[in-house]
């Protein structure tokens, strides 16, 4: 599934659906729940990683460009359900905000998915990133002061005691 992901070949991905599957991604909302296969892979058209390579494809830079892939990091099965951790790779690297986890719930007489239910990286996870450094400086600071200030009263009280 995540080869044919890979390869931009919808059809194989398809292929590994059942006729009626429902496909939901929490991230972005009611909008992204595909009924049916060929729902799916008309939604996979619009995808960013399909609609950059059909952009790309042919032009004479395209090669000098990194592959956009999905790379599972690890697999739970149950008996007719698979979780799947996985991340976008750009390249060499892994993709900024680009984790997320699948559960897909199979259906044990054909073996193929019939749900499929999607959570990424919230992008306002961004906000987070960029906070984090004064969030941090800030309890370094009230620390410091609550340190300082705990110091000026034993010296009180050691002072008093004399």
């Amino acid at each position: 599934l995540y080869a044919a992901f890979n390869a931009r070949d919808a059809a194989c991905v398809g292929s590994f659906l059942t006729d009626d599957c429902v496909y939901e991604d929490l991230l972005l909302g009611p909008a992204t729940v595909c009924r049916g296969k060929e729902a799916f892979i008309g939604a996979l058209r619009f995808h960013p990683a399909f609609v950059s390579s059909r952009l790309l494809d042919g032009l004479p830079f395209a090669s000098l460009l990194p592959p956009l892939t999905l790379e599972v990091d690890s697999i739970a099965e149950g008996e007719d359900t698979v979780g799947v951790e996985w991340h976008v790779q750009c390249g060499d690297a892994p993709f900024p905000l680009g984790r997320g986890l699948s559960q897909a719930r199979v259906d044990t007489q054909s073996g193929k998915i019939c749900r499929v239910v999607d959570i990424a990286e919230a992008p306002w996870r961004v906000i987070g990133l960029l906070v984090l450094p004064f969030i941090t400086a800030y309890q370094r600071l009230t620390a410091l002061q609550r340190a300082t200030v705990e110091q000026q009263q034993q010296q009180q009280q050691q002072q008093q005691q004399q």
